[in-house]
């Protein structure tokens, strides 16, 4: 046991290495970490297999090359001043105030199972440039138990596509679309295009309509509450 009743430190200028894996009799080099690096070059290459599904779906790339980088030119025999620490059990840490976690590079994080976060009040994250998701085999399933699920471009378009099926529902509610110039409804060579000025449907094949009655009435026009954005945000990079 190292204990102290006052302060304590524990300070390696070239680096410092912190072990669980045995090493009997203390027998092999100070810097023996053939496990650590293993379980590194291990995790290189989990997330590499999967930055090639991810770059063939078109998402945003993790980078790989910064994580060879760090394992080569400073963990790897402590090239550099860094810490490196290796478990074989497993590492916890645990605090009933605050956790931080800062670098001013790169967090990475990978697991070859899974990653499990469970936040009893907030959970945020915010990017200066992009969040991307993906999912290689079972999807993504986001749900609210109560209150809304707003999803916003507030600086740009929004697009949604599906190989498949994709349904619109509102259980027990209405379903309002609304546009500012035009909405298109195309399947085939058939459109239906709805403007301010009025409704033309387009076709090269039959149009029907099946009801009981068919009225023609005077003209009305409908006026939708505008949408409302907030003023686009305005990121300032600090000077590093």
């Amino acid at each position: 046991e190292l204990r102290t009743d006052s302060y304590g430190t524990l300070r390696a200028g070239r680096g410092l290495f912190i072990s669980a894996d045995a090493q009997p009799m203390a027998q092999g080099k100070v810097l023996e970490m053939d496990a650590a690096v293993e379980a590194l070059q291990q995790a290189q290459g989990l997330a590499k297999s999967l930055s090639e599904a991810v770059k063939i779906a078109q998402a945003e790339l993790a980078q790989i090359e910064g994580q060879k980088l760090l394992l080569e030119s400073s963990l790897k025999d402590l090239k550099q001043s860094a810490l490196l620490m290796s478990a074989p059990a497993g590492i916890a840490q645990v605090s009933p105030q605050s956790i931080q976690i800062s670098t001013g590079n790169n967090f990475i994080q990978t697991s070859a199972e899974n990653s499990d976060f469970s936040v009893f009040k907030k959970f945020t994250v915010a990017a200066g440039e992009i969040i991307s998701l993906f999912a290689k085999t079972l999807g993504i399933k986001i749900f609210a138990n109560k209150g809304k699920v707003e999803i916003q471009a507030q600086g740009d378009a929004m697009e949604m596509m599906s190989l498949k099926h994709m349904k619109i529902i509102s259980k027990d509610d209405e379903v309002f679309i609304q546009a500012n110039k035009k909405i298109t409804l195309t399947c085939g060579q058939t459109a239906l295009v709805i403007e301010s000025s009025g409704v033309t449907l387009l076709t090269s094949g039959d149009a029907n309509v099946k009801c009981a009655s068919f009225n023609q009435l005077p003209p009305q026009s409908y006026k939708a509450p505008p949408p409302t954005l907030p003023p686009e945000a305005i990121c300032v990079e600090e000077a590093k």
